[in-house]
């Protein structure tokens, strides 16, 4: 146990002897509520741990490098977790505008395709291209075909996920209907049972004196 005296306190704190010794003695019941770790010397203040200590930096609001050193890498923690949440931010925003070009260079692509379609159909019924060249259109074909390809795969994942969600959502509304049924079907039973007690009140209000004595 580390035993912290008069003198401690007045490095500590930066104050009088008398002060300090007055502030302990009026806030005694805040500092060591349970009068465990305040020791006392003929009546006179002699020394405090750790526990009293660290309540009396608590009430005086004395912070010291460790605690200092403690806000400030709490500080650069919050720091740090803003940087991750706008990095992950930017990602997303980023993922979005990768799969809106996807959109794009698919549609682009699908035109250059039926366009390249066009131009070999024209030129095979000529005949006027050289076989060089023809290779040659068929190699841009094919590879306008596998950009096609890739595009549609990116576009097949992102489709994928919205056909979760929306079937998803159409279960929900599913069960909302299976409810709202049985709810109807309830009260269409409560109003049938209501309009059979309001004729037999009704024919019961009908009958005559006697004919209600005898039946």
């Amino acid at each position: 146990m580390q035993k912290f005296t008069l003198d401690d306190l007045v490095k500590r704190y930066d104050v009088a002897k008398g002060s300090i010794s007055g502030y302990i003695k009026e806030h005694k019941n805040e500092i060591d509520p349970q009068a465990q770790h305040i020791f006392y010397a003929s009546g006179k203040f002699s020394w405090m741990d750790e526990t009293a200590l660290a309540a009396l930096d608590k009430l005086r609001g004395y912070r010291n490098e460790v605690t200092l050193l403690a806000e400030i890498e709490a500080d650069e923690e919050k720091e740090e977790l803003k940087m991750q949440i706008q990095n992950l931010q930017a990602a997303l925003s980023g993922a979005l505008l990768e799969t809106k070009n996807a959109y794009k260079q698919l549609s682009e692509a699908q035109k250059m395709l039926l366009e390249s379609s066009k131009n070999i159909q024209i030129e095979a019924a000529k005949a006027e291209l050289a076989e060089s060249n023809l290779k040659d259109k068929e190699k841009k074909l094919l590879e306008a075909m596998e950009t096609i390809g890739t595009l549609k795969a990116a576009v097949a994942a992102n489709d994928e996920k919205q056909q979760h969600f929306v079937a998803e959502l159409e279960a929900a509304h599913e069960r909302e209907a299976i409810a709202m049924a049985a709810i109807k079907s309830k009260n269409f039973e409560m109003e049938m049972l209501k309009q059979e007690y309001e004729a037999k009140l009704a024919a019961e209000k009908s009958k005559s004196f006697w004919q209600r004595i005898f039946g």
